[in-house]
């Protein structure tokens, strides 16, 4: 992780101007963008370990360790960013510097933990790939990946749209790009408690899935499904109602720049609510062994149906009167309800031949507790016999003792 966290920081030191352009940075931005990711990308090797190296420690059953790794970073990065922006008055240069530290707090408490993992002792051989191992986790990551380059995808695909479609409105380009930027980051943030719950589920689904206990399963999922559609409801209710004020905490701006933030808001974020079922539905068909259906539905919102509106969408709004910048606002909600339905629709699916394991495996959670039942009795009888044998022993003892006393009263 850390070798490819070096190859991405050279790639991005450079061709640092051509990357950013390609990713719709406008002339006016380049110079902020380029100062800031000539220190940040200093620590992309760090960050490759800290976020790979938190699941292996979630995975070695601590759980809160691996929140703290992120929150203690996140925690320092923020303190740093006002210190070294507002009381030193280092700009962009000094919000990468606090990034990079936070980072490498990060990555310091996670070599510590590996140090001491429980699991099993890690040692130099492990750090070798081995092509076996390197394939399934592939495999098994697949999902999570391809959602991720998903993201990426999309940003791109949007700024350069928004950068295009309002260089046409009375925006502009600039006004667009800043907005949703920091409209997508705080959906960013409501939505990691979504990732967060997705994540909370691995572990207990996977083991009810190898144990067979397939109610317990279903039953996980949706307890964590109503968690993150509460959390969803919440959010989209603060979006709808306050759009001017969550702007108003990142900066003033002209007239326009609050009309297209409140805009943007509203629409772009109006299916906020149906947003936590298809991670949650995503990460759970993976751990549970179905890891082509997880890598489908964590396509089916940025790259199947978002990345095309946001194509198709804009060009159809023109021609109808109406403008581009408008187009891609809606097509963030109509690609929300298609991938919730779609992930409605398999977990619908894999219930369906989870109820069909029941009746046909041997393994399945009917059988689970009649076996522990079983084991219990047995281990009883063979408490009893114990005790039978014990009480057996000491009255030959009690009844030898008698005889040994007979001739000492004689």
């Amino acid at each position: 992780m850390f070798g490819v966290g070096v190859v991405i920081a050279l790639i991005s030191l450079f061709f640092m101007e051509p990357l950013l352009k390609f990713f719709g940075s406008p002339d006016s931005v380049l110079p902020y963008a380029k100062e800031y990711v000539g220190v940040v990308a200093f620590g992309f090797p760090f960050v490759m370990v800290a976020n790979g190296g938190s699941h292996l420690v979630r995975a070695d059953g601590s759980p809160k360790f691996s929140m703290y790794c992120n929150l203690v970073g996140a925690i320092i990065n923020v303190i740093l960013d006002y210190l070294f922006v507002m009381r030193f008055g280092w700009g962009m240069s000094g919000a990468a510097l606090a990034t990079v530290i936070g980072q490498i707090v990060s990555f310091m408490m996670v070599v510590w933990y590996m140090r001491h993992y429980k699991t099993a002792k890690i040692e130099r051989k492990h750090l070798i790939p081995c092509k076996e191992f390197v394939f399934r986790t592939l495999h098994l990551g697949m999902a999570q990946g391809l959602n991720q380059l998903a993201m990426m995808i999309v940003q791109i695909v949007m700024n350069k749209s928004l950068k295009y479609y309002g260089g046409l409105s009375i925006y502009g380009a600039s006004i667009p790009i800043a907005c949703a930027g920091i409209i997508m980051k705080v959906n960013q943030l409501y939505f990691s408690i979504c990732i967060g719950v997705a994540q909370g589920i691995q572990p207990i689904a996977s083991f009810n899935t190898g144990a067979g206990n397939y109610d317990r399963v279903k039953k996980t999922y949706k307890i964590a499904v109503t968690c993150n559609t509460v959390v969803s409801t919440i959010a989209f209710l603060i979006f709808q109602l306050f759009p001017r004020q969550i702007i108003g905490i990142f900066g003033s701006g002209s007239n326009e720049y609050f009309m297209f933030a409140e805009k943007f808001f509203r629409i772009f974020l109006f299916m906020t609510f149906l947003n936590g079922i298809q991670p949650i539905t995503s990460t759970f068909c993976t751990v549970i062994g179905e890891p082509n259906k997880g890598t489908f539905l964590s396509l089916t919102r940025q790259i199947i149906f978002l990345l095309p509106l946001l194509v198709i969408l804009p060009i159809i709004f023109i021609k109808i009167g109406l403008e581009g910048v408008e187009g891609i606002m809606f097509s963030a909600p109509i690609a929300d309800f298609v991938a919730a339905v779609i992930s409605l629709i398999v977990i619908n699916g894999v219930f369906k031949n989870f109820e069909k394991k029941l009746l046909t495996d041997p393994h399945n959670s009917g059988i689970i507790p009649t076996v522990a039942a079983e084991t219990q009795k047995q281990r009883g009888l063979r408490d009893t016999g114990s005790q039978g044998i014990i009480q057996t022993i000491r009255g030959r003892n009690q009844k030898d003792e008698k005889v040994l006393d007979k001739p000492e009263r004689l």
